[in-house]
């Protein structure tokens, strides 16, 4: 088992890394902290919607009535400069979440819907071997009415 002395080296330089440097690049035990080029890369996240504080489908809902529902894509505007402060996700769904909002909106007559649907992004970020820190950030808030889905 232990018959390649330069597979033990190797195998006692990166645990010894790993006790003296933690989670850091290329060291991470966490896939994207761990990825080439995401070595900057601190925290993630993930595009969420809520409806009374609980997650929710978004297909569930029509005719939307809030602000522009391009505010719930803000890391595109960043995506082509590179690294900003905005929201660090490159999960596609907040785009897919801003297209039905975008095509389910109500029309200009039309009173708000009773529910309340927020759009937001659960921070992530590793704190050492204690796990990892979350924090909830809504960048969209508007109305909608629950769809007839028999």
């Amino acid at each position: 088992m232990w018959s390649s002395p330069p597979a033990v080296t190797g195998f006692v330089a990166y645990v010894g890394a790993l006790a003296l440097l933690g989670e850091v690049f290329p060291l991470s035990h966490v896939g994207m902290y761990a990825e080439l080029g995401a070595a900057d890369r601190h925290e993630s996240a993930v595009p969420v919607v809520l409806v009374g504080g609980q997650r929710a489908a978004i297909e569930a809902f029509d005719r939307f009535r809030g602000p522009d529902p391009h505010d719930i894509e803000p890391w595109d505007r960043c995506r082509a400069v590179g690294p900003c402060g905005a929201i660090p996700s490159d999960d596609p769904r907040d785009a897919d979440i801003a297209r039905w909002v975008r095509e389910h909106l109500a029309p200009e007559d039309e009173e708000d819907g009773p529910d309340e649907i927020e759009v937001a992004y659960v921070r992530i970020r590793p704190e050492g071997a204690e796990g990892f820190s979350q924090t909830t950030e809504v960048v969209w808030r508007g109305h909608a009415w629950r769809r007839f889905v028999p």
